[in-house]
Formats: C-alpha cells, structure tokens, sequence
C-alpha cells in the first residue's frame, strides 16, 4: 500500500516543478500530481516582524477544475486503486474537489469496496453523499446543519440526522478539547475524550 503517494493538481510553473521536487526528495511518489496550465500553483506568502505575522499574501485560483484535468486525476487514481487501502479527501475549498469529481471518485471506491473519507469544506454536503465517512470539526458541522453546536448531544443528533441524509458508514466531528464523537449507521455512538499533552 502508498501511504506516499500525493495525487492533487498544481500549475505549470516554477513552484509546481519545485514541491514535486521537495515531495520526491522526502519518498512521495509525484506521478498522480496533475499539471494544469490553466492555474498557478497555490502559494501563500507570509510577512513576518518580530516573529509575529504582519500579513498574508495567496495567489492562487480557486474556481473548480476543467473537467479534461479532473479526468486524468480519476485516472491517475483508479490506475493505482489496487495498491490503495482506501483514499483520505482533504477539500480545502480551492477548486480541485468539484461535486463531479468526487461523485466519480465515490463511485469508484464503492465499486471497488474501498473506504474514501472526506475531511469537508463549506456548507453544501450533499457532494460527499455516498462517502464512507466525512470528518468536520464542530464549527464546520454547525455551519452546514445551520444549527449550534453546545453540547455532546446537539453534536450527536447532527451528526446521526447528516449521516442518514448523506448515506454515509459513518460520520465523526472533532471537537477540540471536548474529543472527537464517532457515529455508526446504526445510530450508535462513541465520545473519545481529548487527552493533553502528556497524558495517556
């Protein structure tokens, strides 16, 4: 199995030729890293004084993927779906985790009975229907149930109402120092208390 093996999307340009290149140096395998001539690489500039950060510059693009790119990235991934033991989402909201490309994607890891969980972005979920389990914190997990999280027990019934609506296996919020709460198709639940640092 790749526990190395980064698939994504950068432009063609200086700094996509360089992580490729960083990520090579550290293992990763760079095969499934897509080139994309219509967008530049994500790069965040930050201006530091006296060890604080004064201001932070991105040039980036975040509008979705063209469909030709998101097709040679579905097919980097099923090319090497065998060797993978399931497939980890991370949407950072910057285009490349359009609703067709994980509508595939998903489509893709049922038929072949392989886990994919998502770690959401936005409030519009109805894109990771069908996933094994998405993986929001408790601010995200309100904003896109529209209601507040205060408590454990409000946690767990969005949690319960979000996992049926989105045919998920599974669904988990992380709370911060509250934990993480973990719910099952079934309806049942599991609170993991956070331990600090140093503690078992």
């Amino acid at each position: 199995q790749h526990l190395d093996h980064g698939l994504g999307v950068v432009g063609q340009d200086e700094s996509g030729a360089r992580l490729r290149e960083l990520l090579a140096q550290r293992g990763a395998r760079v095969d499934g890293i897509i080139s994309d001539p219509e967008r530049p690489t994500t790069e965040k500039l930050r201006v530091m004084a006296q060890h604080q950060q004064m201001i932070r510059c991105d040039r980036e693009r975040t509008d979705p993927i063209g469909g030709a790119v998101a097709e040679q990235l579905i097919a980097a991934i099923e090319a090497e779906l065998d060797d993978f033991g399931g497939i980890i989402v991370s949407d950072y909201g910057k285009g490349l985790v359009t609703p067709a490309l994980l509508s595939k994607l998903i489509r893709l890891c049922t038929r072949q009975e392989k886990p994919i969980v998502i770690d959401p972005k936005g409030q519009d979920y109805g894109k990771y229907r069908g996933a094994t389990s998405i993986t929001p914190n408790e601010h995200e997990a309100a904003l896109a149930a529209r209601l507040p999280i205060t408590t454990v027990g409000d946690a767990t019934k969005i949690a319960r109402d979000m996992l049926l609506d989105l045919k998920l296996e599974f669904m988990c919020i992380t709370m911060g120092s509250r934990g993480v709460l973990a719910v099952d198709a079934e309806g049942q639940y599991r609170h993991f208390p956070a331990h600090g640092a140093g503690r078992s």
